[in-house]
């Protein structure tokens, strides 16, 4: 049966694409911090490797009407990612102001799967809680729903 064989190829491929999670993200204190490190730790959690990973962050104020106040670019990568590969993406020497108000953080992580060629998208919404009386929170956390369709919003109308 054409129809059965055909499902099963689709499912077979649509299961092992590669599917990027992120873990751990946030500001990292490095030794005799400040400076700080922000950093994101991404894992293929997928069966195929992932072909030219490149990623967006933005760091949007909470208020979402000003520009971001911090955009930098990754990748491509030179090399496949493989499954359970830990691939770090991090910045040295970030300096923090005593007060810094809690923002929005985004992530889009572009990638092709390097079996089918199938070009893949994958938008993480986050928050960081700033930095309080000088105490910086060292998490990004997962947004909540409506903060994520704010935030979509946001990167939409602005060409991100």
């Amino acid at each position: 049966n054409e129809f059965q064989r055909a499902n099963d190829l689709e499912r077979r491929v649509t299961n092992s694409r590669p599917f990027i999670v992120v873990k751990d993200p946030g500001i990292k204190p490095l030794p005799n911090s400040p400076p700080f490190r922000l950093m994101f730790l991404f894992e293929n959690g997928g069966v195929n490797a992932a072909r030219d990973l490149t990623a967006l962050l933005l760091i949007i104020p909470r208020s979402l009407d000003t520009p971001p106040i911090v955009k930098a670019d990754m990748g491509p990568l030179g090399n496949d990612v493989p499954r359970g590969e830990p691939t770090p993406w991090y910045f040295d020497d970030v300096q923090m102001a005593a007060e810094v108000p809690q923002m929005f953080v985004f992530v889009r992580l572009s990638y092709r799967d390097a079996i089918t060629e199938q070009a893949y998208s994958q938008p993480f919404y986050m928050k960081w809680g700033g930095v309080q009386k000088g105490q910086t929170n060292p998490a990004f956390t997962h947004a909540g729903k409506d903060e994520s369709t704010a935030i979509a919003r946001y990167v939409k109308d602005r060409g991100f």
